[in-house]
């Protein structure tokens, strides 16, 4: 349904529907139409130097694109919901006349969670307590390509698509996918290899890269263990431990946010997956042994 809805005209009349090869790449036109009339009203309103102008994308191109004359991903392998980076990679411009330098590029990891706690930190507002538990600003990076202390060293990704389970986890320009119905590891150098088609998981010598990121990658989630002590609230600031879940299972987890990311076993939603022994206390695959 996605593809059959396209405008005959925009706004301003132009011709829209028919126009290209596919309706998919009208639709693609249409939204260069929209983001140009929203930049064009700013500028001549002079608003471009107070407003902060985004454009990305939640997830990589469809599969369906394929029959409409071309491929969204380009070389990316996979799509939409799946681990590979035609899953996952987008673009990010960003815009702040006077302030942001101007036709300048980026290459450091950074997830679309990554904008609440670095708007935050342009505005000039703390992150309220709670809020933003898996967002790293890069405000000062986008400044400097020079400024990278505090960037994220690993970006974890996660697909549950078809009823399997894969995860999957960055370092620079190393990326580790782990399949958890095989159990199989692929590793891949995106330098040399953006397409993801050569797995080096069995030609390396010393594996301990692959060691260290996996083990990187449990912790990153969506199998945290869980934490040990006493932790507050964010909507209550009550102090409590994971125990304070088990007597109101439903209730409790449902209402507060600390319950999934902190006690897991309790209120992780995926559980049932972490109970699985390929979870079980940061356990690599056979192959790393």
């Amino acid at each position: 349904m996605l593809f059959s809805v396209v405008a005959d005209y925009y706004i301003d009349g132009t011709l829209v529907k028919g126009q290209h090869l596919s309706r998919h790449l009208d639709m693609l036109f249409e939204v260069d139409l929209v983001v140009g009339s929203l930049v064009s009203a700013m500028e001549e309103r002079k608003l471009t130097e107070d407003t902060i102008i985004i454009f990305t994308s939640d997830n990589g191109g469809l599969n369906k694109s394929r029959q409409l004359s071309h491929y969204s991903n380009g070389i990316l392998r996979g799509y939409k919901g799946q681990i590979w980076e035609g899953g996952h990679r987008v673009p990010m411009i960003w815009r702040y006349d006077g302030v942001f330098p101007e036709n300048e590029t980026r290459e450091h990891l950074l997830g679309l969670n990554d904008v609440f706690a670095t708007l935050c930190e342009i505005s000039g507002v703390d992150v309220p307590y709670g809020s933003g538990y898996d967002s790293v600003s890069f405000a000062p990076y986008i400044a400097s390509p020079d400024k990278t202390e505090g960037l994220r060293k690993y970006l974890g990704t996660w697909s549950y698509t078809g009823g399997g389970f894969q995860h999957a986890i960055r370092h620079n320009d190393l990326k580790l996918v782990h399949h958890t119905g095989t159990n199989v590891i692929d590793f891949f150098d995106l330098k040399d290899d953006i397409s993801e088609t050569l797995d080096l998981s069995t030609f390396l010598e010393d594996p301990e890269t692959m060691k260290s990121m996996y083990r990187e990658l449990l912790a990153l989630g969506p199998c945290p263990d869980d934490v040990s002590g006493t932790f507050k609230l964010s909507k209550t600031l009550a102090e409590v431990d994971c125990s304070w879940f088990q007597t109101n299972t439903n209730g409790r987890c449902g209402n507060h946010i600390e319950g999934e990311l902190l006690c897991n076993s309790i209120c992780g939603r995926y559980k049932g997956i972490c109970t699985n022994s390929l979870f079980q206390n940061g356990k690599v695959p056979n192959e790393f042994k």
